[in-house]
Order: C-alpha cells, then sequence, then structure tokens
C-alpha cells in the first residue's frame, strides 16, 4: 500500500475519531455544567411592592374605621394558637441546631416574628392598669430579647454559598471523580479541538 494512502487513511481515521468524540460530548453534555434558572429578583419585587402599596391605604383606612373596642371570639384559641407556634418553631430551631442544619435560619427567624407578634397583640390588647404594665414588661424582658438574639444567630449562621464544595482529588494519580451535570459513564479527558491544519487535511483526504 502507498505510504501516502496509508498516513491520509490514518489521519483521516485519527481526526473522524475525534470529531466524533466532540460531538458526543456536545450532545451528552460532557464537560458543561448544568444551566440554572436565575433568581426571579424582578418578579419578587413586583409582587412585594404591590402587597405594600395596596397595604398603606387599607392599613390608613382601618385606622379610622375600626372601633376602639370589639368582641372576640376564640379568643383562647387565637392565643393557644400564637403560643403553640412560638412553641414549634423554637422547637424545630433546637433539632435543626443540634444537627448543625443551616435551614435552622430559617425557623430561628420564623420564631422571632412570631414573637415579635406576640408581644404587639399582647400589649395592644391588654386592659390599662395591671395588664398593661405586665405586658409592656414581658415584651422588653423576655420577648423582644429574644427575637433579637434569634435574628442575630439567624445572621451569623454560615451560608451555603459562601463556602463552594471543593473538588475531592484524585488519589493514587487516578481520575478525578466527574463534575455534577456530565456523564457519568465517560470518564475519559476531553478531546483538543482540531486545529486548522489538521481540519484542511481532512479535507483534502475526504
Amino acid at each position: 500500500m502507498d505510504p501516502m494512502t496509508t498516513s491520509h487513511n490514518q489521519l483521516l481515521t485519527h481526526g473522524g475519531d475525534r470529531v466524533t468524540d466532540r460531538v458526543t460530548d456536545r450532545v451528552l453534555g460532557y464537560g458543561h455544567e448544568p444551566r440554572t434558572p436565575a433568581p426571579p429578583w424582578r418578579q419578587g419585587a413586583a409582587v412585594a411592592a404591590a402587597v405594600a402599596a395596596t397595604l398603606v391605604p387599607w392599613t390608613a383606612w382601618l385606622s379610622s374605621s375600626l372601633p376602639p373596642t370589639a368582641l372576640a371570639y376564640h379568643w383562647s384559641a387565637a392565643w393557644t394558637g400564637l403560643d403553640a407556634a412560638i412553641a414549634g418553631c423554637a422547637a424545630t430551631s433546637a433539632v435543626l441546631l443540634a444537627r448543625r442544619d443551616r435551614r435552622a435560619a430559617l425557623s430561628l427567624v420564623a420564631t422571632a416574628t412570631l414573637m415579635l407578634t406576640d408581644s404587639w397583640f399582647d400589649v395592644c390588647t391588654s386592659a390599662p392598669g395591671h395588664d398593661l404594665a405586665l405586658a409592656v414588661a414581658e415584651a422588653l424582658g423576655v420577648e423582644l430579647p429574644l427575637a433579637t438574639a434569634a435574628l442575630g444567630l439567624a445572621r451569623r449562621l454560615p451560608n451555603r454559598d459562601t463556602a463552594p464544595p471543593q473538588r475531592a482529588r484524585p488519589e493514587h494519580g487516578g481520575e478525578p471523580p466527574p463534575r455534577r451535570g456530565t456523564t457519568p459513564f465517560r470518564h475519559e479527558r476531553p478531546v483538543a479541538p482540531l486545529t486548522l491544519q489538521e481540519q484542511n487535511k481532512i479535507t483534502t483526504a475526504a
């Protein structure tokens, strides 16, 4: 066989394999991180702004239309349910903190919010005199400090995005593990792109 023909066939075979590998990698997504959808910042901002704009006139209307006193039904159920919600959020925070789970920040914020709500309605619905003084003392001495401490602890908890996980180093000179989103059954290294000279040779040989 002619040496020139043999070299052309080898070049054609080698170049064809490389092109095939590149096409396969592109189809299977090898070597590319999965695209994650962008957070809906604008949509969330629009909804929050709409809620705030709606509640401003609604609050002004309530302040001028509601009577100073009212008869409330299910009074005991309302306060019992609020205290039960605070206890549940606090217990959830304790469990998540014991497990060093970052999701404890969510339950801590919920606990603080419910405590602030409890103190607000407790002060606003107490009768003048001893009941009001007791509600104010409880809010300033217990609920507000605990809510502030819960928010501070939630702020100090580590964020998942601040410390990206480190890739495991290969042991004994082996290949590193495939990245997330790569095809698990393709562990070979990515194929280098064809040079312009190689492409011209393949076109000429064909």
